[in-house]
């Protein structure tokens, strides 16, 4: 029972959530049904869920008492109250869209006869939306599903009207472009981890009208068209330009659009730094801590274990910041997800400990647990090799390029990062068989990295090679 879809779905509910479903499942309008009350009553009983404790037996006996155990009859209890707990999401989250809510409403007046209340309501809705702060793309999507409905009610009667056709055709284009330049931006992102590139067959018409100046006064549009140019061929005075726009024009969007924007920001940084631009990993690195402390990057209160990771590797090889990621490791942990915590922690004081040379935990760490992620298990080995070559223990350090090379060689979605792992290989290799050397070869060797793009952790490499 443990891994069921009922269990599954009910995990992911927050307390509030959990309250209100309690009140939904004991309501005639939200559940009917006595035994799916019953076991409902059986799970919210438990203060936490594991397998022990939500036995199917132990569940059905708690329902039906004294009835014996019938698998057939638990499987139709476990899908009456999975369809139970999905009504009330469906019904709860409507709540919260309350643009949707007021839309539904009209829509509902309009299809009764009552154009009256039809319109007031959406009218009502109207007045709320551009009475508030938002001014991102919903905002548009929302003013275009008004416009919409405002045309339904007036067509419903009347073949002659005032209709606001341009107000439809003007939200649906401002909506459409910031979207399209939205996922034209993921999708690039998206194209320098896996290879995959996608087509967008409307973004140059776009892009042209843009350029001309249209949509001038369309915030969303302007903001990712400042993404756009940073994702193709951005510069720092794009980014500071962005930078500026989003600081003004914050307050105007939700926190989950925030966290699209400052991601794709985030990105370009990580771009710029890869390709030897050093002043952007403290730009990296501050959005990162802002969005954060404002909750963007946060889902449901938890951070994502790759987010964590990647803060603390830019503080620890790009910054050198130790005591900082320190405190940051203490002050976000627990916003990790309680299935990857100990795992993301531990890989992240691994790296930590390998900054600060303190090689013993650092292996102790990596030889103890495997990574499900594999570009962490790339990073792992990567940070293996480097500890060996450092401790001059090369019969295991060739063992280990042997079985990463081959690693590597398996697989086939890595996109440009396969090529950067490699690369790391070929000159842990080109440090080991240039000891002893003349200085004319180590030299060649130090230009040869000083031009190398794309190789990971370069300034390790060039430490190494003073020391050769």
């Amino acid at each position: 029972m443990h891994t069921t879809k009922f269990i599954n779905i009910f995990l992911q509910l927050n307390r509030k959530e959990k309250q209100n479903l309690k009140l939904w499942v004991n309501s005639p309008i939200g559940n009917s049904r006595e035994d799916v009350a019953r076991l409902f009553d059986f799970i919210f009983e438990k203060r936490n869920i594991h397998a022990e404790n939500v036995d199917r037996k132990a569940a059905f006996s708690y329902v039906y008492q004294d009835v014996p155990f019938s698998e057939k009859e638990m499987r139709y209890l476990m899908s009456f109250a999975v369809q139970c707990m999905e009504d009330f999401l469906v019904f709860y989250h409507q709540q919260q869209l309350e643009f949707q809510k007021e839309l539904l409403l009209s829509s509902i007046y309009n299809q009764r006869n009552l154009r009256v209340y039809a319109q007031q309501q959406i009218g009502k809705a109207d007045a709320k939306l551009l009475g508030s702060n938002l001014k991102d793309n919903d905002f548009y999507l929302y003013q275009f599903q008004f416009a919409v409905q405002q045309y339904t009610i007036q067509n419903k009667n009347k073949r002659y009207e005032n209709f606001n056709l341009q107000s439809i055709s003007d939200n649906l284009h401002y909506y459409f472009i910031a979207e399209l330049l939205k996922y034209t931006c993921v999708s690039l992102s998206f194209q320098q981890i896996s290879g995959k590139s996608f087509t967008f067959p409307l973004l140059d018409i776009c892009l042209s009208q843009i350029k001309a100046g249209m949509y001038e006064n369309v915030i969303p549009i302007q903001l990712y068209y400042l993404c756009y140019i940073l994702s193709t061929n951005g510069d720092e005075s794009s980014f500071h330009q962005l930078q500026l726009l989003l600081k003004k024009d914050e307050n105007r969007f939700t926190d989950s659009e925030l966290k699209d924007i400052y991601l794709l920001a985030i990105n370009f940084c990580i771009q710029e730094l890869n390709a030897g631009k050093q002043q952007y990993a403290q730009y990296a690195y501050d959005l990162y801590l802002y969005a954060i402390e404002k909750g963007f990057l946060l889902e449901n209160g938890e951070l994502s274990r790759f987010t964590f990771k990647n803060i603390a590797f830019i503080g620890i090889k790009k910054l050198n910041a130790y005591e900082s990621v320190e405190q940051f490791i203490n002050d976000y942990k627990d916003r990790i997800r309680e299935e990857y915590r100990e795992n993301t922690v531990l890989f992240v004081r691994a790296t930590l400990y390998f900054a600060k040379k303190d090689y013993k935990k650092a292996v102790r760490i990596l030889k103890q647990i495997e990574f499900e992620d594999i570009l962490w298990n790339l990073d792992a080995k990567s940070m293996l090799l480097k500890m060996h070559f450092e401790e001059k223990e090369y019969e295991a350090m060739l063992s280990l390029i042997k079985s990463y090379s081959l690693f590597l060689h398996r697989q086939k979605n890595l996109g440009i990062y396969k090529s950067r792992y490699k690369k790391v290989i070929r000159y842990i290799l080109k440090l080991y068989n240039n000891i002893g050397k003349s200085k004319s070869k180590i030299s060649q060797l130090e230009i040869n990295l000083t031009e190398e793009k794309e190789l990971p952790e370069k300034d390790w490499f060039l430490q190494q090679v003073q020391k050769l």
